[in-house]
């Protein structure tokens, strides 16, 4: 699968110059791939046997060529070859289909497909069943076509070729996948004068120049095998794959080298958003920042808050639309991604507030390397004001100030800050670490009240509260969403302890603009509950395990392959009290008893819970957190016994009877 993110205009800015040749002769026919014209079914060794699915053969190749149908500028040609053996239905049926993505690109050159049959047989794919779609709902354009004929057994072999608009400053190839992929061929190639380099990323091999072409750059990269790699929980899947990056570094015609650098990016995106205000936007902005009304605010935050409240709520984000200037983004209420990073700017600036502009990568797909400068890694902005040590990311309507995507922290990023030297002022861009949110600001706080007026279907009464990211994807819209929509969410958040409970009365409170990211959003009420107790003879079940929600459990099935990482810092707190009804007792308690925390010295996940007995009053607590994102593959035993402690719990029975 090739891998790219496809980043704002701002970040193009390696210019068509770059590559520019001054009195070339460039040989204008691409590098052929392996398509054998008598193809017969592959013998498959013995160790593969047994696989559903496995990919004989993977070429692919990159090259890069003056086309004189495009006016004889540079462009892109990527073609792909592949050839898997499909032994099992679902492998059929997931290769029945070819979808070739077209964004970025120009025109489809080619393409072809066949089965070899168990038997022999080759049926050539027709070109005629060739189908194009526009894309839409989040799907990019592309062309797709069926493949006939297959059969448990069989071969299935396809290639295409796609000439796209050249991409240089950082691309990204994933080899790897959750099948064993045999006989792998890389190849980048390129005229003359542009020279490129790699970067291999997890066992990948490293690529290599032939140093025997002297027409061409041909840089090539071969593999017998690629072992499968399965999916595990708790893991960055897509960033632990085999892979490369490649960029252009040089071109030996203009004595250019080092054409792509986070220095250069710096300079070029804070010339973007600083860039001094014509008296037209200067004008808006200052009627914006009165209409907000700041004379009130006493600190750096509120302020900070208050504007991107103003934003956020007034102004639609449509992605795809023309970057606007201040004015035009203000009087038509909308604007795209870049022209909202571009206003919050502007109003820092304008109030004087100290602020960085920060890029990074998402760290479950991509490794951000600072030791191989590109700009793949660079997909994802957002503002860093250093005196409050808090992100913003301006054009995302659920995030708000001190909270960013999760997994944009816990890793390294460009943060790019203003310099003066003397009367010049530039972007200068240092690498450093995007610490995560600490624990204590994300919690899923219960305390629960279970009252047995009617034994077998008690009453719960309940408080919940969540802060951080327990809220953070419904604390923004809840006021957006209409009833139903409302009342699916309520029901999901209340619902913890009975799925099948009737909730008799509720209110749901910090939700207002003012609470987002600052106040926890709070679910407080009353329920029945029909399935927390179970009457077995002359004793009744209360599965008292259960009031903390359905929980999470891992298996140990197979060695682990990956290191461990969850999603965030977090702590789950529950309170849970009872009352033993009048002439009854109660026996199991102490299974409500469990600790394991982790390391024992100084532990930064765990799970504790404990109960006391006051006469008929029982009341547990169970304290639940995770401190630490990563742990060792070899701690994967005592993280484990963490995450099943919790399950563990959820699955405690304790038993009321008579006296």
């Amino acid at each position: 699968m090739e891998v790219k993110k496809y980043k704002l205009n701002l970040l193009i800015v390696v210019l068509f110059s770059i590559i520019a040749m001054d009195g070339w002769t460039q040989n204008k026919e691409i590098e052929k791939i392996n398509w054998v014209e008598n193809p017969v079914l592959t013998v498959l060794d013995k160790e593969y046997a047994d696989e559903p699915e496995v990919v004989l053969e993977l070429e692919k190749k990159v090259e890069y060529a003056y086309s004189e149908k495009y006016q004889d500028r540079l462009v892109q040609y990527f073609t792909l070859r592949k050839k898997v053996r499909v032994n099992s239905d679902d492998a059929v049926e997931y290769n029945n289909k070819v979808y070739i993505n077209m964004h970025n690109s120009l025109e489809l050159v080619d393409a072809k497909a066949r089965v070899i049959t168990p038997s022999g047989d080759v049926i050539n794919f027709n070109k005629e069943n060739l189908n194009q779609s526009e894309g839409g709902d989040g799907q990019d354009a592309h062309s797709y076509f069926a493949i006939d004929g297959m059969e448990v057994g069989s071969d299935v072999e396809f290639t295409y070729t796609v000439v796209r608009i050249p991409s240089y400053d950082g691309t990204k190839m994933n080899f790897q996948d959750d099948i064993f992929t045999l006989n792998v061929l890389f190849q980048v190639i390129a005229p003359e004068n542009l020279l490129f380099a790699f970067k291999s990323y997890n066992g990948f091999p490293e690529m290599n120049l032939d140093t025997n072409r002297t027409d061409k750059n041909v840089y090539s990269v071969s593999c017998d095998v690629i072992p499968k790699l399965e999916d595990e929980d708790y893991a960055s899947y897509e960033r632990n794959l085999q892979s490369i990056v490649y960029k252009l570094e040089a071109n030996s015609y203009s004595n250019k080298t080092k054409l792509i650098s986070f220095g250069d990016i710096s300079q070029n995106i804070f010339a973007v958003f600083t860039k001094v205000l014509d008296k037209a936007d200067a004008k808006a902005l200052d009627k914006m920042i009165k209409e907000i009304n700041l004379k009130n605010s006493e600190s750096d935050d509120e302020k900070i808050r208050m504007v991107e409240r103003y934003i956020k709520t007034n102004i639609q984000l449509i992605e795809g639309v023309e970057t606007k200037t201040i004015k035009d983004i203000l009087a038509d209420n909308y604007s795209s991604s870049v022209g909202f990073f571009y206003l919050f700017c502007k109003t820092m600036d304008a109030l004087k507030i100290d602020y960085e502009i920060v890029l990074t990568c998402d760290r479950n797909d991509d490794f951000f390397d600072e030791s191989f400068e590109h700009y793949h890694v660079l997909s994802n902005k957002m503002v860093y004001f250093p005196n409050s040590k808090k992100f913003l990311v301006p054009d995302d309507f659920i995030y708000r100030y001190g909270f960013l995507p999760a997994s944009w922290s816990n890793q390294k990023g460009l943060f790019i800050k203003k310099v003066e030297v003397g009367d010049l002022v530039t972007g200068v861009g240092r690498v450093k670490h995007i610490e995560p949110l600490p624990a204590e600001l994300t919690k899923d706080v219960m305390d629960v009240q279970i009252q047995f007026t009617d034994i077998l279907e008690p009453t719960i009464r309940f408080e919940r509260k969540l802060s951080g990211y327990s809220g953070i994807y419904y604390q923004p819209i809840y006021t957006f969403l209409d009833d139903d929509g409302k009342k699916e969410l309520d029901e999901e958040v209340m619902k913890f302890a009975d799925k099948n409970g009737e909730v008799i009365e509720y209110k749901v409170t910090g939700v207002e603009d003012v609470d987002i990211a600052i106040n926890p959003m709070v679910y407080s009420g009353v329920m029945k509950s029909t399935s927390l107790i179970e009457k077995a003879g002359n004793k009744y079940l209360f599965k008292v395990g259960e009031v903390i929600g359905p929980q999470a459990e891992m298996y140990e099935d197979k060695e682990r392959k990956l290191d461990i990482e969850h999603n965030h810092n977090m702590i789950y707190d529950r309170t849970i009290s009872f009352e033993i009804p009048e002439g009854y007792q109660v026996s199991g308690l102490e299974s409500l008893s469990i600790s394991e925390e982790y390391p024992a010295d100084n532990p930064v996940i765990g799970f504790v819970s404990k109960y006391t007995q006051d006469a008929n009053v029982v009341n547990v607590t169970v304290n639940e957190y995770y401190k630490e994102i990563n742990f060792s593959k070899d701690e994967i035993g005592d993280f484990r016994r963490v995450i099943n402690a919790a399950a563990n719990f959820n699955k405690i029975v304790v038993f009321i009877e008579k006296k």
